[in-house]
């Protein structure tokens, strides 16, 4: 998968994904899991590049003036045993310790609050740029970043980008707040540590 060029300089990301932790969340057993579902002959040292390139990118969250990112997730992300119990674990404890950080928020949509704005959309990120202090506006124009099976794409028209941004309000309006949402990736550490 291919990563924008300028998330070097990005403010703010704001990713909703439906099946998956976002990439710049991701652990290297996990990261390593999906890459391996995904391929029909995966080959070792080609994983590990491709794990290597995801935990390198993660950097941009450590970093000084790290940008913000923003995530909602489906609760179908936590209760996945993607990769296996041990696998899960961490992954769940990682995306605990990321929350900690004051520039990354994850919320969960719940099962309970059923079909959704998201629902239908797939995974997106919008991607909010820092301003130019000599001109006054953002670097870049807000862009809708979608992944797809075969490549990226990318939506920079506002009407294009706002459709997005509605999809994401409404995933806003339904998902948990940061500390319920804590409490149940948890609980599901302690269920997945049961199995």
């Amino acid at each position: 998968m291919f990563w924008p060029p300028l998330v070097a300089c990005w403010a703010m990301a704001i990713n909703s994904r439906a099946e998956v932790v976002p990439g710049l969340l991701q652990t290297g057993a996990y990261a390593e899991t999906l890459f391996r579902a995904g391929m029909r002959h995966p080959e070792d040292e080609e994983i590990e590049k491709l794990v290597n390139v995801r935990l390198e990118r993660q950097s941009l969250l450590t970093r000084p003036r790290a940008p913000h990112l923003s995530v909602v997730l489906n609760e179908a992300v936590i209760r996945r045993p993607t990769g296996g119990p041990a696998v899960i674990v961490e992954q769940l404890q990682h995306l605990l310790d990321m929350m900690q950080r004051t520039s990354v928020s994850v919320r969960i949509v719940p099962f309970d609050v059923g079909t959704h704005a998201g629902a239908a959309s797939g995974p997106f990120s919008i991607l909010n740029f820092p301003i130019d202090h000599r001109t006054q506006k953002p670097i870049e124009p807000r862009t809708a970043y979608v992944e797809t099976l075969i490549g990226s794409l990318f939506f920079n028209d506002p009407d294009e980008v706002q459709s997005y941004q509605n999809i994401r309000e409404g995933l806003e309006a339904c998902a948990l707040d940061q500390k319920a949402s804590a409490t149940l990736i948890t609980e599901e550490i302690e269920r997945h540590s049961r199995e």
